[in-house]
């Protein structure tokens, strides 16, 4: 492919950002030195993070594992709890994929219930716990707390004592599991008691890498001056002091500044400017002091990217110094791409030259290179069509041989699948379903599962997909079927909606993997257009097929189906959720049904959402209009019409909805109407004429607080306005 025309590919991505995301080159090789991104340096003395890991794993074995060992031989489970023993450790010093060994689970949940306490053993059967798929919130906090509760023993490492009690500490925060300011004394005590423990430089090393590191770094939100001030009267050498207050005060700027995408507390920005400066001063004399340790010099990366670039130290500078330490040392070149973006004020071109920067060292034997493949995906976000960047042969071809050399490192290994799971994607994003196809059958673990790793999701979020339905797609679209699974979309398209559902159903009665699912899915959809086309079933209405989750795009959060309660409940890990319908309703249409949500300290919302960007549209860029349905108290919720989801309107009215809501959303001529029975609530939310719109232009999600939040809709229908569109 010629340069001209990759030139005009990444054009053509960022056509609707300012000109620092445009590639401002015609010639890919020429692309690091116009941009300035000089090459990347592997120093001498540096090691990789594999090392650094493996250097942590044996500290744990040492001060963890073998007293713990010592003190288990001659019990009766000795035999059966060695190997958790020492799985756990590997989990806790990221030697284990996050795929947990379900071989495990029974001997952990039989220690946790058992009447005999064993500290440190808890603590390593807790970890396990944790790591697993979706682990259940009351169990672990009642694993943490035997932890906490246990008798003081120097037998129990601090460290352990202080992870559980802020982890209960967590869990009262989000959960509401306990109480969260009871919880949070007692972790302040653990916590002060802890700091004033004797460290020696290894102990400080591997203490600040926990400190920084989930789940002590989560409690600090909103709790900085107290962590700050015990951080600067600890025992800690000094480095480790200066390196974990000075992170803390840039979680304190980043919290008074609005998050990122929120308001701004009152003198916001002016916080945020006093606390940058104090961190920068406490992380550059931590770096000074310890230079190779990479975390100081990370953290200043996020000091000069939240000053607007407006210092004088070089984002570059600091990244040179992070490597120095540890040349691959992922927080900080994932720092590094994140305030590259366009988003964050950089320049897209950097970022991507930057990226090929890493993929050129060649060391596949650490992710360095697979630092380009990153930096693509972050650019994705940022654009309205990210199909033009991947679809270009060069970009692509660089992107899964630096995954698929990367990957050969790793057959064998915890991150093998992890490593699949990515190149799969990938695969897909460059549309070599033969190849997604491959890497997608080194994840099997079963005739109707693959393993899904949580960069693959992060890849999916970025560029606004499902990657479940992405997955499916790829086993159809590379597998024996794809000329008769092509023909059942080509029907789709034209708008032949029987036809879909005859060539659909011979290839669902062959099937009995995970693809069943999207077929009943496809066909589903096409019955659905049919009946609603044709005027519906009764007075027009259409009921949508709200209980088969593969006619929706699940794009953040969940969306599960209670058969029993023949509702669909959303949730989620973060404020949203989105669940996009995949079929037309094209412009003037009725969505009525019944609404319910979370109350209390977990009060949750509902969101309708509107008019999204169509497919190909990056996270960032997209755009949706939301009809927000909050709580506001124990018997009402708030409605109003809103840009986005995390903004508000003037035009906001409060509603009884103790049993539910019966809502209708109406959308006509670009004016939205939504009413509570007979009542109309919002009145003409304006759309404008050129509001984006295409597949999945209707869904529902959450609006929530928390990850305990909820909300619910049943009793589905839609009914189109206008006759044919």
């Amino acid at each position: 492919m010629s340069s001209a025309r990759i030139l005009l590919s990444l054009s053509i991505a960022a056509h609707v950002l300012s000109a620092r995301a445009v590639l401002p080159v015609e010639d890919w090789n020429e692309l690091m030195k116009l941009t300035g991104v000089k090459p990347i340096f592997i120093a001498p003395k540096s090691i990789s993070e594999e090392e650094a890991r493996l250097q942590h794993l044996e500290w744990m074995k040492r001060t963890w594992l073998a007293p713990e060992l010592k003190r288990l031989e001659g019990a009766a489970d000795f035999a059966a709890l060695k190997p958790v023993l020492e799985y756990a450790v590997r989990v806790s010093a990221v030697q284990e994929s996050s795929s947990i060994a379900p071989k495990f689970l029974g001997t952990v949940r039989a220690v946790l219930a058992g009447a005999e306490r064993r500290p440190v053993t808890d603590f390593l059967c807790m970890m396990v716990l944790r790591h697993t798929p979706s682990p259940p919130p009351k169990e672990v906090v009642k694993a943490c707390t035997l932890v906490v509760d246990a008798p003081k023993d120097a037998a129990l490492p601090h460290l352990m004592r202080l992870v559980a009690q802020a982890l209960v500490l967590s869990y009262a925060d989000n959960y509401k599991i306990g109480n969260s300011n009871d919880e949070q004394t007692k972790y302040y005590e653990v916590l002060t008691e802890y700091l004033q423990s004797d460290f020696d430089e290894e102990d400080a090393r591997w203490n600040v890498s926990w400190q920084l590191d989930n789940p002590l770094d989560a409690v600090r939100w909103n709790r900085e001056p107290r962590h700050i001030d015990l951080f600067e009267k600890s025992k800690l050498p000094e480095w480790a002091r200066m390196n974990l207050a000075g992170a803390t005060h840039i979680k304190w700027a980043w919290n008074a500044s609005g998050r990122g995408w929120g308001i701004p507390k009152q003198n916001g920005m002016e916080i945020q400017a006093k606390q940058l400066a104090k961190a920068r001063t406490k992380l550059t004399k931590a770096w000074k002091l310890k230079p190779m340790v990479p975390y100081a010099a990370t953290d200043m990366m996020a000091v000069v990217r939240m000053s607007g670039f407006a210092e004088s130290e070089d984002r570059r500078t600091w990244l040179d110094r992070a490597a120095a330490a540890e040349f691959d040392h992922l927080a900080a070149f994932r720092e590094y791409v994140n305030s590259s973006r366009p988003y964050h004020t950089g320049e897209g071109a950097e970022m991507v030259a930057f990226g090929r920067a890493c993929a050129e060292t060649k060391r596949y034997d650490s992710e360095l290179p697979t630092i380009f493949n990153l930096a693509l995906h972050r650019y994705a976000a940022d654009i309205e069509d990210w199909r033009p960047v991947y679809r270009n042969p060069d970009i692509g071809k660089l992107m899964v041989e630096t995954r698929r050399l990367r990957t050969e490192k790793l057959v064998g290994t915890a991150s093998e699948k992890n490593s699949y799971s990515q190149l799969f994607f990938e695969n897909w994003l460059i549309g070599d379903y033969p190849a997604a196809a491959a890497a997608l059958a080194k994840i099997r673990i079963s005739e109707d599962a693959h393993w899904m790793g949580n960069e693959t999701q992060a890849m999916a979020s970025f560029v606004n997909v499902d990657e479940g339905l992405v997955m499916r797609e790829v086993m159809m679209l590379g597998g024996p079927k794809r000329a008769e699974y092509e023909k059942t979309l080509e029907a789709f398209a034209k708008g032949n909606f029987e036809e879909c559902v005859a060539l659909t159903q011979p290839l669902i009665d062959a099937t009995s993997d995970e693809t069943k699912n999207l077929l009943i899915g496809n066909s589903e959809l096409a019955k659905f257009q049919f009946h609603y086309a044709k005027g519906g079933w009764k007075d027009g209405w259409t009921p949508m097929p709200i209980s088969k989750w593969s006619c929706w795009a699940n794009l953040a959060g969940k969306s599960v189906w209670n058969e029993k309660t023949k509702r669909m409940r959303f949730t989620s890990t973060w404020e949203f959720s989105k669940c996009l319908f995949r079929g037309r309703l094209g412009k003037d249409f009725e969505v009525r049904g019944h609404i319910a949500h979370s109350r209390g300290a977990s009060a949750g919302g509902l969101g309708i959402f509107n008019g999204h960007s169509p497919q190909g549209t990056g996270r960032t860029q997209a755009f949706w209009w939301s009809m927000r349905v909050d709580c506001d108290g124990q018997n009402q919720s708030r409605v109003q019409f809103a840009p986005k989801y995390d903004a508000g309107s003037d035009e906001q009215k409060s509603v009884d909805s103790k049993d539910g809501l019966a809502f209708t959303y109406r959308c006509e001529k670009g004016r939205v109407t939504f009413s509570v029975g007979d009542k109309v609530i919002i009145k003409n939310g304006r759309m404008p004429d050129d509001a984006p719109s295409g597949d999945g232009a209707f869904g529902f999600g959450i609006l929530g607080q928390g990850s305990s939040s909820w909300a619910e809709i049943w009793n589905v229908e839609a009914r189109m306005l206008g006759g044919k569109q």
